[in-house]
């Protein structure tokens, strides 16, 4: 054989050698065919479990659970029908690992099936405000009551997301106030620092408070008790109204809305229609003229403001094209904060200013304070009342007010001055 041939030869061996060599790396990198079928089987598997995850959570939601939030076999998994346990084996994609397919699917954690019945009762009660550590132990329990309790506690409107306002402390904060005075300031302070901070409906647990206070002190100031409840329940009723005005008037209806139902709960019917037979403070035919109605709103805005009224008036003024001062004077003092027969101007300021502080409006809160003190509002008044609105943001837990509603802030220095009263 020539050299020719020997050179052929071994140059063919070459190339047979280096394709050997390259077809793996080829193979490795050959992106596999397209299966329709193993395609639809995977679609079909994927269905299968969707569907039995569904009716694993309708017939786990329908089983009475143990106490343990499962059924008994100690896991806490709910046993879903026979059908759903079969074991689902479909076939690979093509080009990924098998995984082990022998186990039994478990419902996904999406579904809400497969999760402990006491996890997804921790999941509701993490939305519930001012939860105690006590409250937070006890949600593990799933018994019935508890979970009624859980839910009352999360009511935005019950007092104290569903533990009781401490009205024993607050009557006693106002130095020389009986509980059930007929002419105490407390339970006007109160109530307008329960509107102020969206607890009206606590107005009825007020009067609740007051009506078996005074039923366990007849005859006290020589009054009996009926008597004195009626006096109470007025007061209580016209501070509802003159507070609307300030913290804003569905606060108002909602807190006499709540005094009202309180009153039909814990009074007998006689006390109701007596209520009921009451005759309008304000009608259209309280002043001759708009003119008259008027000048009583500026008498008792002067009272107040003392020196400073016109100020006042014309700042009013100038943001509101004058439309401002003018209801001020004649809408809110004329015709609702002058009529004083049921509570009187010292009263009236003080309520004014409650109002204010509570919710955190502090220019306002600084002139109503100073018209505390030219309607001869006193020291120990002046005081008490600040500790009461302070004593109920403690009982509510209400640290943001707490924090910027003091004497340290420059808005609220004012408040310094009480003490010197």
């Amino acid at each position: 054989m020539g050299k020719g041939a020997i050179a052929i030869t071994g140059d063919s061996n070459s190339r047979s050698r280096n394709r050997r060599k390259e077809l793996p790396h080829i193979c490795k990198r050959t992106p596999p065919a397209f299966n329709m079928n193993e395609y639809l089987w995977s679609f079909l598997a994927f269905y299968q479990q969707c569907v039995g995850s569904l009716a694993t959570t309708a017939a786990s939601s329908a089983q009475p659970r143990s106490r343990e939030g499962g059924n008994g076999n100690g896991n806490g998994w709910p046993t879903s029908p026979e059908p759903e346990r079969r074991t689902l084996q479909p076939r690979p994609s093509v080009g990924v690992p098998r995984r082990n397919t022998n186990s039994t699917l478990r419902p996904p954690v999406s579904s809400g099936a497969g999760v402990a019945a006491h996890h997804r009762r921790l999941y509701s009660n993490s939305a519930a405000l001012f939860r105690s550590s006590e409250a937070s132990s006890s949600s593990s329990s799933s018994s019935p009551s508890n979970t009624n309790k859980a839910c009352s506690s999360r009511n935005p409107n019950s007092s104290l997301n569903g533990t009781t306002i401490d009205f024993d402390r607050l009557s006693t904060l106002i130095h020389g106030e009986s509980a059930t005075g007929v002419n105490s300031l407390w339970y006007i302070v109160v109530t307008a620092s329960l509107l102020a901070f969206h607890k009206e409906t606590a107005v009825g647990d007020l009067w609740k408070y007051i009506s078996q206070r005074s039923e366990g002190e007849d005859k006290a100031g020589g009054l009996d008790a009926t008597t004195r409840k009626l006096s109470i329940a007025r007061r209580i009723r016209e501070s509802c109204l003159k507070a609307s005005v300030l913290v804003g008037f569905p606060r108002g209806i909602n807190g006499l809305l709540s005094l009202q139902s309180s009153l039909s709960t814990h009074e007998p019917p006689s006390f109701l229609t007596t209520l009921k037979s009451d005759k309008p403070l304000r009608t259209l035919s309280t002043f001759p003229s708009a003119a008259e109605r008027y000048a009583r709103g500026k008498h008792f805005f002067t009272q107040i403001y003392a020196n400073h009224t016109e100020r006042v008036l014309s700042s009013m003024s100038a943001s509101s094209a004058g439309d401002l001062s003018y209801f001020a004077v004649s809408s809110i003092y004329g015709e609702l904060m002058a009529e004083m027969s049921i509570l009187d101007g010292r009263e009236t300021v003080l309520l004014e200013f409650v109002c204010c502080l509570a919710d955190g409006v502090g220019a306002q809160a600084k002139g109503h304070f100073f018209g505390c003190r030219n309607l001869g509002v006193t020291g120990p008044e002046i005081r008490g009342a600040i500790e009461i609105v302070r004593e109920i943001a403690g009982q509510m837990e209400l640290f943001s007010f707490l924090e910027n509603v003091k004497e340290e802030e420059e808005e609220f220095k004012f408040l310094n001055k009480a003490s010197a009263w």
